[in-house]
């Protein structure tokens, strides 16, 4: 646990303005909608239950970046993704419902891609997340591999992701 003691008035005067920061940081967090925004790109359809804009060419050009990571080329036959920007509790509620088929950070889902719906859940559009989901949706339509090599395989692609222009 961190604490902060303090015994002088420099101290307080530090720790203040980093207090507000924070707490400014946390009052412009995502809200979450009843209702999504529905938009159609032209690789992926995305429903969006939060009040952040996300720009579906931005989310069609990591699906085509993805997929040219893994060395696939995308299938018109095959069925587009559903990503889905929904509340964290939502995510982590379909991960428990999946019996922990996914993998977590400390027991909490963070971002999470379910097959038998073809749907990614993400909180936000952040390249990270999306882009390790839409490994595993390319994993599970294009390749046979185990289940148990998804992970790898999917931090394999966000760590080319990250370092490719």
């Amino acid at each position: 646990m961190y604490s902060i003691k303090s015994t002088s008035h420099f101290s307080v005067v530090l720790v203040l303005p980093l207090l507000l920061l924070f707490l400014q940081g946390c009052a412009g967090t995502v809200q979450y909608l009843p209702n999504p925004g529905l938009l159609t790109g032209a690789h992926a359809d995305i429903l969006n239950f939060s009040d952040a804009e996300i720009d579906s060419h931005a989310v069609d050009q990591l699906y085509l970046k993805v997929a040219r990571i893994m060395g696939i080329t995308p299938n018109s036959s095959k069925p587009r993704p559903q990503v889905l920007v929904v509340a964290p509790a939502q995510i982590h509620q379909e991960y428990l419902r999946l019996h922990h088929s996914a993998k977590a950070q400390n027991g909490i889902a963070l971002a999470l891609y379910v097959p038998s719906k073809n749907r990614i859940l993400i909180p936000s559009y952040d390249r990270t997340f999306l882009a390790h989901e839409l490994a595993h949706y390319f994993t599970f339509h294009y390749l046979s591999v185990p289940r148990s090599d998804w992970e790898a395989i999917a931090d394999k692609v966000v760590d080319e992701e990250r370092a490719a222009p």
